[in-house]
């Protein structure tokens, strides 16, 4: 009978969905961007990588909910500073929108979101706008333990666990609040507001620093951490810094870091709000776009001391994850900055937990459980395992060479009743 009643649902469910066209999608299908003749010359882009260039673009915008923070009115706001007064204080909350829409974004089923625009700080100090989302879970998470502070009964919250992404580009369009499946999508947002814990946007807390978030604070988990700006891939990493640095260091011009090649791509990748894939087509070709004297520079280590991570004062506990193989952030790096920060902190708790055969954002994938398991001990107010500087290391349970070690699928929106075919079990 079971069965029957299945087939019977599943058949009316194909005949209304017969009544509709299906429609092809391409990764762009909400874009019809092309870079001018003048952009490819001065970029000195070949054809092919004019054509890449293109369709990353297409994709990005593609996958921009109401067609990002350019069209969408919610990013719209008033200067911050309209009088004498100056601008409000970081942490102010300057428009909320409590129940975002979302059949834009591609968020999982049964999931509700929020999105807030504030201030915070940029690197110098000065006063900027920023925007941050709420991905609920349907039925929050209660916990037993006295660590939470959520155990309580209904009205009264639900646990959070605030995230800090990763690099996705320097323009608003990169916002991962403006993105349909908030950027990182499964690999950590979606995980953890389906355990049941809301999730937002935040980062280790140093002893000095964000010293009034601290309250109700339980612990960090810092993946693939950036310890070493100069530590990874250069020809991806120095211009991002370089393009925005002369706003810390007004003294400071773009041509002591990039060559003319550099500059040039620079230029253009400002003039498209370029992301992170956009900057890899436009740096990563094996063509010089830094010069070799870059670190030379006292800008080199003047903007390396404000921005590393790690050798620093830190509240605990903390956890960093670190696979053997990430080419972006590399694990002697990391090793390296955990040892200095442990010396520097011998009574703190850090648990160094190192993935053999993982690379950079699937280090996350492989320690799900792990990473799942420390958050919940914390809201539960458990003793930690491991106390002090400690080192773990996670071995794969079959020959690492049996598993897929890196990304071969991506998120794509198909909410427009053409694509419904795309994801037939969505009902």
């Amino acid at each position: 009978m079971y069965t029957l009643c299945i087939i019977l649902l599943l058949t009316a469910i194909a005949g209304t969905n017969a009544q509709i066209t299906a429609a092809p999608q391409s990764t762009g299908f909400n874009s019809s961007f092309a870079l001018s003749r003048a952009q490819i010359e001065k970029a000195s882009l070949s054809e092919d990588m004019a054509a890449n260039l293109n369709t990353v673009i297409n994709f990005d915008r593609s996958q921009l909910a109401n067609g990002g923070p350019r069209e969408d009115a919610f990013y719209a706001l008033p200067p911050l500073s309209p009088n004498a007064t100056g601008p409000p204080p970081p942490g102010t909350l300057l428009k909320v929108q409590r129940y975002t829409d979302p059949a834009p974004f591609a968020i999982p089923p049964n999931t509700a979101l929020s999105r807030i625009l504030y201030t915070t700080t940029n690197t110098n100090g000065t006063v900027i706008p920023a925007s941050a989302f709420v991905l609920w879970p349907f039925e929050a998470r209660r916990f037993s333990g006295s660590g939470s502070g959520y155990s309580a009964g209904k009205g009264e919250g639900a646990p959070t666990v605030l995230w800090m992404h990763g690099a996705s580009g320097f323009s608003a369009s990169a916002a991962p609040s403006a993105h349909r499946a908030l950027w990182y999508a499964d690999t950590a947002p979606f995980t953890l507001a389906q355990a049941g814990r809301s999730r937002g946007v935040a980062e280790a807390l140093a002893s000095d620093e964000f010293a009034d978030l601290t309250v109700g604070y339980l612990g960090t988990i810092a993946a693939s951490p950036g310890t070493d700006l100069f530590g990874g891939a250069l020809e991806f990493i120095v211009p991002w810094v370089g393009m925005v640095l002369d706003t810390i260091f007004p003294g400071f011009e773009l041509s002591q870091w990039l060559t003319p090649l550099g500059l040039a791509r620079a230029e253009l990748l400002g003039e498209i709000e370029g992301g992170i894939v956009a900057s890899q087509q436009l740096y990563l070709t094996g063509e010089a776009v830094v010069r070799e004297d870059y670190r030379d520079t006292w800008y080199a280590d003047a903007y390396a001391k404000l921005a590393n991570a790690g050798r620093k004062p830190f509240r605990g506990p903390l956890l960093v994850v670190q696979g053997t193989e990430d080419v972006y952030v590399p694990y002697d790096v990391t090793s390296a900055a955990v040892r200095d920060t442990c010396e520097v902190n011998p009574e703190s708790d850090l648990e160094y937990l190192v993935i053999n055969g993982t690379q950079h954002v699937p280090a996350l994938h492989a320690t799900r459980q792990t990473w799942l398991r420390w958050i919940e001990n914390r809201f539960e107010g458990r003793p930690l395992v491991k106390t002090g500087c400690v080192r773990s290391d996670l071995e794969s349970f079959l020959p690492l060479e049996q598993y897929q070690n890196t990304g071969k699928s991506f998120l794509q929106w198909a909410g427009a009743p053409q694509y419904s075919y795309e994801i037939p079990l969505g009902l």
